[in-house]
């Protein structure tokens, strides 16, 4: 968007000027989805500031612009030497000069248009702004959830090889591979905010809930989820260490901080479809896993229920997974979820390796009726 705003000043605004891009956002801005854009008032996109600036200078010319889109890494010799120039620019040391984020009032947009607004689109420009007050961010700045995000961050950086930002953890539980549920369990589990342990201490009438009564230690996440002596969880994560090594050869490596990062990919995975399916398998099957460790906890401590037997947990482990994979099934329906649809070619890869009896399996077999993820012993 910077280039786009750069090329605009740099051409006059007297002459003829084709910008060429392989960036969906710059063109968008400035073409398709301009108008939308401009009647939210920039509020719901990234770099709304760069992009409202942008266009200003692009409105400001009065001869014909010409936008035209170009497939990235496709050989053009425009967009190479583009993609070069940026490279040179994110490994400089020194940044440039400021850049010039100001425009004429007459091209600033002050607000949403309220004739174009609907009650959905209000809810969210009022949360964003809400989000983004000081105020409330330093609500959000608590200890707990900061030692967390610091524990998943530390994490998530040893098993992508890269360090990864707080904003791309928060990003990272809202994946659309988690179903609502799944997305709720992480997010209060980043934020500590199940009712455990050490939060019982101030309750009168509950102090004894602070203790494990298995284990007789004080209870919390991490213990409940990978350290607890209580039928399931170890069960369960024995199920779930035989099928990723049944699909990858690997074995898994669990702790609360994989466990909160499970959403993370490395940089590298968008390459290879196999690489793909492989790590959003394995989002799957971390957070289904444990997610069924806190109901299985919960059903125990909390609704009083005999512990379950190791065929019980395994018969449980067994319905989430098969559970999932049936969903999975389901969402390349493009008349159904059309644009959150996913690729066929993704849900066989994400599954290939954990159904029984797979070499008997049609190629497509997400049409089938009687597919089962299972271990195969």
């Amino acid at each position: 968007m910077i280039g786009a705003k750069t090329a605009a000043e740099d051409v006059p605004t007297s002459d003829m000027m084709e910008l060429v891009s392989d960036s969906r956002h710059v063109l968008n801005g400035l073409g398709g989805r301009f108008i939308k854009w401009k009647n939210e008032g920039y509020f719901l996109i990234s770099n709304s500031l760069v992009t409202q600036i942008t266009v200003a200078r692009f409105r400001a010319r009065t001869a014909i612009t010409m936008l035209r889109w170009v497939k990235g890494h496709s050989g053009d010799p425009g967009n190479e030497g583009a993609d070069r120039l940026a490279r040179f620019a994110s490994e400089k040391q020194d940044p440039d000069l400021p850049i010039d984020l100001t425009a004429p009032p007459e091209l600033r947009m002050r607000g949403a248009k309220l004739k174009a607004m609907t009650q959905a689109t209000a809810y969210k420009i009022i949360r964003k702004i809400k989000m983004g007050a000081e105020t409330y961010q330093n609500k959000l700045d608590r200890r707990d959830t900061g030692d967390n995000v610091t524990l998943a961050l530390a994490a998530a950086g040893e098993r992508c090889q890269v360090e990864i930002t707080r904003e791309q953890l928060w990003i990272s539980i809202r994946r659309r591979d988690f179903n609502r549920s799944a997305h709720f369990f992480l997010w209060m589990l980043l934020h500590d905010g199940y009712t455990v342990g050490r939060h019982w201490r101030h309750i009168s009438g509950c102090e004894d809930r602070i203790e494990c009564q298995v284990c007789n230690t004080e209870e919390n996440m991490d213990h409940i989820l990978t350290q607890c002596d209580a039928p399931g969880q170890n069960e369960v994560w024995n199920l779930a260490q035989r099928l990723w090594k049944q699909k990858t050869g690997l074995d898994l490596v669990i702790t609360k901080g994989i466990i909160m990062s499970c959403g993370i990919q490395p940089p590298d995975t968008h390459k290879s479809l196999t690489k793909r399916g492989t790590e959003r398998f394995r989002r799957l099957l971390v957070s289904e896993s444990a997610h069924l460790i806190w109901k299985i906890r919960n059903d125990r401590v909390i609704n009083e229920r005999s512990n379950y037997t190791p065929r019980e947990v395994e018969q449980r482990w067994l319905n989430a997974m098969n559970r999932r994979m049936r969903l999975d099934c389901t969402l390349p329906d493009k008349k159904k979820f059309r644009k959150k649809a996913i690729q066929i070619s993704l849900v066989l890869k994400t599954w290939q390796g954990t159904l029984l009896q797979e070499s008997s399996l049609p190629e497509d077999w997400t049409r089938e009726n009687g597919v089962l993820v299972g271990i195969i012993t």
